[in-house]
């Protein structure tokens, strides 16, 4: 099995384009690399990880680089060094090779480097080899055959016509496959019919004494090279050449195998690769050129080229000017435009069609790099595309975009498209229209959708996404202030788009404008309460009418009757007339409480609105009131965050009036009364509790008619049991709503909550 060569590479972050790695990406190099940066790790490399060589970028003598070298040089057996350097620091790679660096490239100039990194390690190891060998020879007292067993080749020696064997090596023993061979003749070492050639070979070299080679030569050993099961497949180069005696007569034949199963491995390896890579250009369609700009030229044409244009590597070779005829006329000021661009040292990329050798169009894009030496531009190498296929299907997606957005433009929705990773692909005039309103920039393509939504939306939206990235559709409805104040409704919807493979490609998000349906919805839904709350208003006149009225006129209308049928008794006429002044009075009462409730019903809140001072307003129910207030020694303690609205004076006031009035009435006896006003704001909604130390109400008893009319359940109290319902009716008519929480003996609270208004 081939070993991985292990590489250091010093890397200077200043110039490190990532070139050096780009070339070291060659199937043919089995590496194992340790990249580094800073000369202290790669010292601690050198110890750790024993690279077999070192790449290191350098410039100065006082580079790290070079320092590595100086320390390799010093070494007694120092590891192989290239240097990768730039044009400007030609003199210092110079020194370098004076002083023994395996190689020196220019970081421009890397093609060369994997051949570079080969023809290094072959030097280094045949320096060893011989090294090995001349150390070998010089040992004192060595023998040649000592030497011999110690080569990494395999030899043998024959002698006389039958081939006896008078010296082998362990490798070439291991070869044959026999544990003993030596003073064996040739046929007794190979018996097997596939290797009766060996014999016949050495027959001939005997006999006309000519040099026989067999490159090549492959050998399966079943124990493997030296006991290594990964050695048993073998590629050696054999050389048989006879040796005379004085009398120029053959008298023996010297064996000699060298081992190449490397370097065959290798050469294969990279053929397989090659072979790879032209099946790779063959499916890509894409082609690779290198042109020598100075011999007007092709130096190679990879087998992409012929399938783009139609016309062989042949016809490109005879007449070197083809790919320029073959271009569309009205193109061909793109092919003079690169040609400029070129000769500037500029890379291009450029697009356009060219007629095939079927007479055909196609649409090709070239990318192509120039080569300058000594400011001279020499060679261009580049690829060509077939991009007819992404021309054909960008043109059908253009005019489905272009029919999706006039179809998107002319809906009554705002469409925003994104990819899955929620940046805006497509997005209809209408969703540009909300933005622009809403005080966002208008949307763009590239940016990303939550940029349109406020801050405090972000993390809804998230989970949102998240329920539509599991195949969801979520909708909902959001209100929103815009940047003018208006308020608008919106109703949201979000759809995922996934593939074939149900995998997440991006988003629908449809926005609909449904204010005027929400405003509507709203009027309607404030006309059922109205209607509602009249109904309930019927049905407590309806109780008035059918008990309160019906009682003193069924008062009134016996009376009368009694007295028709009696006569004008002096003896009890006065009793019969008191009873029905006390009739007409109830009747009469009864009939102006109806009669204020419906004035007070008749005036229109919304046109007579006006500021009014909460401060002010509660002094004058105090100064109203103020006899009482002294002689049940009231006190009033405030927290009032909003001392002032606009409303209807008269609703507010007789609020205020009759819920002070009511503390002040149903006080406990135990302690004076104590009221607490607070005000303040939630949003657009103005909140006012009353907190009284009073004597408190059983709600559960009497909770569900607490604000009725004409209910009342303290008769210790004087009342008609008309305030609470008054005070719940403006209320109402106001557009807000009361709430009381109390228990006996622990006080009551009401809090009223109504509409913040703006003057105007």
């Amino acid at each position: 099995m081939k070993q991985s060569l292990r590489i250091l590479l010093l890397e200077d972050p200043e110039y490190d384009q990532g070139e050096i790695l780009s070339a070291l990406d060659c199937p043919a190099l089995n590496l194992n690399l340790f990249r580094s940066n800073e000369l202290n790790d790669c010292l601690a490399a050198l110890r750790d990880f024993s690279p077999d060589l070192v790449l290191a970028s350098f410039s100065k003598p006082e580079s790290a680089g070079y320092q590595v070298f100086l320390l390799l040089k010093n070494l007694p057996d120092p590891t192989v060094f290239i240097g990768i350097t730039s044009i400007e620091f030609e003199q210092e790679s110079i020194k370098l090779l004076e002083d023994g660096a395996a190689d020196c490239l220019f970081r421009d100039r890397l093609t060369r480097l994997p051949f570079a990194i080969r023809r290094a390690m072959e030097t280094k190891r045949l320096q060893k080899q011989e090294k090995n060998a001349l150390n070998s020879i010089l040992k004192k007292g060595q023998r040649i055959g000592q030497l011999l067993q110690n080569v990494p080749s395999a030899v043998a020696l024959l002698t006389g016509p039958d081939h006896v064997v008078q010296f082998a090596n362990s490798f070439y023993q291991q070869l044959t496959g026999k544990e003993e061979i030596v003073n064996k003749p040739l046929r007794e070492v190979y018996t097997g019919p596939e290797h009766q050639f060996i014999i016949q070979v050495a027959d001939q070299a005997y006999k006309n004494g000519e040099t026989f080679i067999d490159k090549e030569v492959f050998i399966e050993l079943e124990q493997g090279l030296n006991g290594d099961p990964l050695l048993t497949s073998l590629y050696i180069n054999f050389t048989m050449q006879p040796l005379l005696d004085g009398r120029g007569a053959v008298e023996s034949l010297l064996i000699f195998g060298i081992d190449v199963t490397e370097q065959v491995l290798a050469r294969k390896e990279t053929e397989r690769v090659y072979q790879e890579i032209d099946k790779l250009f063959d499916a890509v369609n894409e082609g690779f050129f290198l042109r020598d700009i100075r011999k007007d030229k092709y130096i190679q044409l990879s087998v992409g080229c012929p399938k783009i244009y139609g016309y062989t590597i042949a016809e490109f070779e005879q007449n070197s000017n083809l790919w320029y005829e073959v271009i569309l006329e009205e193109d061909r000021y793109i092919a003079h435009r690169d040609s400029d661009l070129l000769l500037k040292g500029e890379q291009v990329k450029s697009q356009y069609r060219i007629l095939h050798k079927d007479k055909g169009l196609r649409w090709i894009e070239v990318k192509a790099v120039p080569t300058f030496l000594d400011g001279e531009l020499i060679t261009v190498d580049g690829v060509v595309s077939d991009i007819t296929s992404l021309k054909i299907a960008d043109e059908t997606l253009k005019k489905s975009e272009a029919n999706l957005q006039t179809l998107l433009d002319h809906t009554d929705a705002a469409y925003i498209l994104t990819d899955h990773q929620l940046k805006i692909v497509s997005y209809s005039q209408k969703a540009s229209d909300i933005a622009e309103f809403r005080g966002f920039p208008k949307p763009f393509e590239g940016t990303h959708v939550f940029n349109y939504f406020v801050e405090q939306k972000r993390s809804k939206l998230e989970k949102i996404v998240e329920e539509v990235r599991s195949g969801k559709t979520v909708f909902y409805e959001i209100k929103v202030t815009e940047k003018n104040d208006v308020e608008k409704w919106y109703a949201m919807k979000w759809i995922g788009i996934n593939d074939a493979a149900q995998n997440n490609w991006g988003f629908i998000l449809s926005i609909r404008d449904i204010t005027r349906r929400k405003k509507l919805a709203d009027q309607q839904n404030q006309i059922t309460s109205e209607l509602i709350r009249r109904n309930k208003d019927l049905e407590q006149f309806t109780y008035v009418v059918s008990h309160n009225l019906r009682a003193p006129v069924a008062n009134i209308i016996g009376l009368s009757e009694l007295m028709h049928s009696m006569g004008l008794d002096k003896s009890g006429s006065p009793e019969l007339l008191e009873g029905l002044r006390t009739s007409v009075r109830n009747l009469d009462t009864v009939i102006k409480d109806l009669n204020y409730i419906l004035q007070s019903k008749k005036d229109a809140p919304e046109s007579i609105k006006e500021p009014v001072d909460l401060r002010i307003l509660v002094e004058e129910i105090k100064q109203s009131i103020s006899h009482l207030v002294k002689k049940e020694q009231m006190t009033f303690e405030y927290d009032m965050e909003v001392s002032e609205t606009y409303t209807v004076r008269g609703y507010i006031h007789s609020i205020f009036y009759n819920l002070i009035l009511n503390s002040l009435k149903y006080r406990s006896p135990n302690h004076p009364p104590c009221l607490m006003i607070k005000t303040y704001q939630t949003g657009k909604l103005l909140n006012l509790i009353f907190k009284d130390n009073g004597k408190g109400i059983d709600m559960d008893k009497y909770g569900n008619q607490l604000f009725g009319l004409y209910k009342r359940f303290d008769t210790d109290v004087e009342g008609k049991g008309m305030g609470l319902f008054m005070v719940k009716t403006q209320i109402e008519d106001l557009g807000g709503s009361i709430q009381v929480q109390s228990e006996p003996e622990k006080g009551t609270t009401f809090h009223i909550v109504l509409p913040i208004n703006i003057p105007g």
